[in-house]
C-alpha cells in the first residue's frame, strides 16, 4: 500500500538531541523575525527545506506521533504539484525533490501528461490507505481541479484526526484546523452570497449541525462566539479578515504554550507552525495577496 510520506528509515539521532537543535532553531527564528531583505528569499522553498530537515531527523517514535500532521504537510505539497500539472505546467524541480512526500507520487505527477489518467492513478494507488480518496476521479470530472483540491485537503484532516487518537497535541491541532476550515467556509459563503449549503468537515469541536444552523440564519454573532471560544479571546469585529486573524493568532498562542516543554512533541509542531506563518507572511509581503481579498490564511490551514 502506497503512503503519502516518504518511506525513509527513521533517523538514529537521539530525540533529546533533535529537541535541542529545534530549540536553537526556534530561538534564532524568534530573534531574527522577518528577514531584512524579504524580496530576495523564496518563502515556499525555505519552508520545504525546514520540513525536509525535521522529517529526516525524526526518530521512529516521534515520527509515528507526528505522522498525522506530517501527512497534512505532504498532502499540501501533493496539491501544489497537481496544481501545476493539471494546468499543463511542469511542477518546480524544488518541489519534486521534497524529502517528506513519497517520491513515487511526485515522479508520477511530473511524468504523467494525461490528467484523468493521473487522477485515477492517485485514487487507485492511495485509496486503500486513504479511503477519502475514493471517488477522486469522478470528483475531477464533475468539479475539476478545485474539487480535487478540496477532497484532498479536507479528507486528510479528517483522516489524520482519526489516526491521532491518544496523541493529544496532534489531535487538538487537527481538530482546530477542521474548526477553522469550517468557519472560513461559512464566511466565504456569506461573503460571496452562495446559496447552496456549505460542505463542512466532521471531527472538530463544534458539530456541523450547529454550524449549518448558524449559516442558514446568517448568525454572525453566533459565529463570532464560536470563533472566540476557539481563539480564547473575545471577537467583536464582523469582518471576515478580523475573525480569521484572531483564529490564527489563537492557534499560534496555543502551540507556543504547548511548545514550552523542552522535551515534548509539541515543540516540533510549534517550530513548524512558526516557520509556516513566517513563510506565509513573507509571501504576502512579496505579492500583496493579503491586500487583495479575504481568506488569505487558508493556505495555512490546508
Amino acid at each position: 500500500m502506497m503512503q503519502l510520506l516518504n518511506p525513509l528509515p527513521p533517523s538514529e539521532l537521539p530525540t533529546v538531541a533533535l529537541f535541542a537543535r529545534i530549540r536553537g532553531r526556534r530561538a534564532r527564528l524568534c530573534a531574527d523575525g522577518v528577514t531584512t531583505e524579504p524580496d530576495k528569499i523564496q518563502p515556499e522553498l525555505e519552508l520545504r527545506a525546514v520540513y525536509d530537515w525535521v522529517y529526516l531527523h525524526l526518530g521512529g517514535d516521534l515520527r509515528r506521533i507526528l505522522s498525522p500532521y506530517l501527512e497534512v504537510v505532504a498532502t499540501r505539497q501533493l496539491i501544489l504539484a497537481l496544481r501545476y500539472r493539471l494546468a499543463g505546467e511542469e511542477p518546480p524541480q524544488a518541489l519534486q525533490r521534497s524529502r517528506i512526500t513519497n517520491p513515487q507520487l511526485l515522479e508520477r505527477i511530473a511524468a504523467e501528461r494525461e490528467s484523468v489518467r493521473l487522477i485515477n492513478w492517485l485514487e487507485t494507488s492511495l485509496g486503500e490507505s486513504y479511503p477519502f480518496l475514493r471517488g477522486l476521479t469522478r470528483c475531477y470530472l464533475q468539479q475539476g481541479p478545485g474539487g480535487v483540491e478540496r477532497q484532498l485537503s479536507g479528507g486528510i484532516l479528517v483522516h489524520g484526526l482519526g489516526r491521532a487518537s491518544g496523541k493529544q497535541i496532534v489531535h487538538w491541532l487537527l481538530a482546530t484546523l477542521i474548526d477553522f476550515r469550517n468557519l472560513l467556509t461559512i464566511l466565504k459563503h456569506w461573503h460571496w452570497k452562495v446559496r447552496t449549503s456549505p460542505v463542512l468537515l466532521v471531527g472538530g469541536r463544534f458539530e456541523t449541525v450547529g454550524l449549518l444552523r448558524i449559516w442558514r440564519r446568517e448568525d454572525r454573532l453566533g459565529l463570532q462566539r464560536i470563533a472566540g471560544r476557539i481563539a480564547r479571546e473575545s471577537i467583536s469585529e464582523e469582518q471576515p479578515r478580523a475573525v480569521e486573524r484572531a483564529l490564527l493568532n489563537g492557534l499560534s498562542r496555543r502551540l507556543q504554550q504547548a511548545g514550552r516543554d523542552p522535551l515534548d512533541p509539541a515543540l516540533v509542531l510549534d517550530y513548524l507552525w512558526r516557520c509556516q506563518v513566517l513563510a506565509h507572511n513573507q509571501t504576502v509581503y512579496q505579492t500583496g495577496v493579503d491586500q487583495a481579498g479575504i481568506f488569505s490564511g487558508e493556505a495555512l490551514l490546508s
